[in-house]
């Protein structure tokens, strides 16, 4: 008999689980799955056990869920992830795909597309969207979008969202464990690159891309 899937949804909200189960059964699939709320809770569920897939929200408590990710991958190489998450696809599947994930899917989309979405990725291949297989292909035959965050590295896109979050400079310093001056520096060429004058105009910015 063959061994039944297993899944771990990371997702702080009980009912996005309970969405997902529903959806599985009515689909008449069986996988075995279990939930956790945060990053840490799913770090040690991930130092104990295996699992064929994780699906995962972009927006975790108390999470950094890029470090969690590249977490994830220290820990499991071949693990595959699924992001599912209401925030911007335009804005985070790409970075979410460079670090190691296998599909970046919203949480707005059909019953039908998560289905797709969880096989393909179960398969070992990538699912990525429409927009997105229009995006890297406008990409590969005429460079970079354009878009105004793209102009951010990694980390300063990192860095921009504990802004976002409400986080002080020096709240920051101590959740990336970098030096206040290292964030200054940061906050400024955050600012030079988006142009933007302070963390007001920041947010105006973020909210008018939709970015959280």
């Amino acid at each position: 008999m063959l061994k039944t899937k297993s899944i771990l949804v990371i997702d702080d909200h009980q009912i996005v689980f309970s969405g997902i189960q529903l959806i599985f059964h009515t689909s008449k699939l069986e996988f075995d799955l279990q939930l956790c709320k945060n990053g840490d809770e799913a770090v040690d569920i991930l130092r104990k056990s295996i699992f064929d897939l994780i699906i995962m929200d972009v927006n975790l408590p108390d999470t950094d869920t890029f470090q969690l990710i590249n977490l994830i991958l220290s820990l499991h190489p071949e693990q595959k992830i699924l992001i599912f998450s209401m925030s911007s696809e335009e804005m985070y599947a790409k970075r979410f795909l460079k670090l190691g994930a296998m599909g970046y899917l919203s949480k707005q989309e059909s019953n039908e597309e998560f289905i797709q979405a969880v096989l393909t990725v179960l398969s070992g291949e990538r699912h990525l969207s429409k927009y997105m297989i229009k995006s890297m292909t406008n990409d590969a035959l005429i460079g970079q979008s354009g878009h105004v965050f793209e102009k951010l590295s990694a980390r300063e896109f990192e860095i921009m969202t504990y802004f976002l979050r409400g986080h002080g400079s020096k709240e920051v310093s101590n959740i990336t464990n970098l030096h206040s001056s290292t964030i200054g520096t940061y906050k400024f060429k955050i600012f030079d690159k988006l142009g933007v004058k302070n963390i007001l105009e920041l947010q105006e910015l973020a909210r008018v891309h939709d970015v959280k």
